[in-house]
This record gives C-alpha cells, sequence and structure tokens, in this order.
C-alpha cells in the first residue's frame, strides 16, 4: 500500500525530518510504500508554492496517509489532511514509529 506521509517540516527542520525518515522507515520495515513528498521535493529546490501543489497531487495516488502529530500539526498538514478527506482517504494520526504496527500486512 502507498501511503502518504504527512508531517512538519519547518521550524525545526532537521528535527522533524529526523521523525519523518523514522516514519517512512516503519512504513517500509511493515512491508508498504511510504510517500513524504517533504523529505525530497526541498531537495529539488521546489519553491514551497510548487512542492505543496505537488505533494496534494501525489496524495491522490495514496491509498492512506499517516498524519504524524507528534509535534502538532502545521498548516500545510491542515491542507493535506482536509485533502484527503475530500479524496476519503483513509486517514490515521500516530505520534511515533511504534503506533504503526497494525500496519503490518500478513504477505
Amino acid at each position: 500500500m502507498r501511503i502518504f506521509i504527512c508531517s512538519p517540516y519547518r521550524g525545526k527542520v532537521s528535527r522533524n525530518l529526523r521523525y519523518a525518515k523514522a516514519i517512512c522507515e516503519a512504513i517500509i520495515n511493515a512491508g508498504h510504500t511510504p510517500f513524504a513528498p517533504h523529505l525530497y521535493y526541498p531537495q529539488l529546490l521546489i519553491s514551497d508554492e510548487k512542492g505543496r501543489e505537488l505533494a496534494l497531487k501525489d496524495l491522490a495516488e495514496c491509498e492512506a496517509m499517516i498524519v504524524c502529530d507528534l509535534y502538532g500539526v502545521s498548516a500545510g498538514m491542515e491542507a493535506e489532511i482536509d485533502e484527503a478527506k475530500r479524496l476519503n482517504i483513509k486517514t490515521i494520526f500516530a505520534k511515533s514509529a511504534k503506533e504503526l504496527d497494525k500496519w503490518k500486512t500478513n504477505d
């Protein structure tokens, strides 16, 4: 399953990137494919506005969303959550990678 990772980026960027990477690793270990646009769009030097636009388009290709809200929910995250609701994409909230055991596949 392709899972959109919705977590903060701005503010404490290094901490937030470590957090997103830990969630992605848990999703991979559970047998799924994480999609975390904020881990690579900034690396491509895409503007914030264009990155958000692309992320929302990419969200439509995902089967589920994990909202990683340990450090709160940013305005960008709220936009992603709203779009997931509009698209009827399954969404769960998780503060840590340990909470993601329920996503393990039975492969």
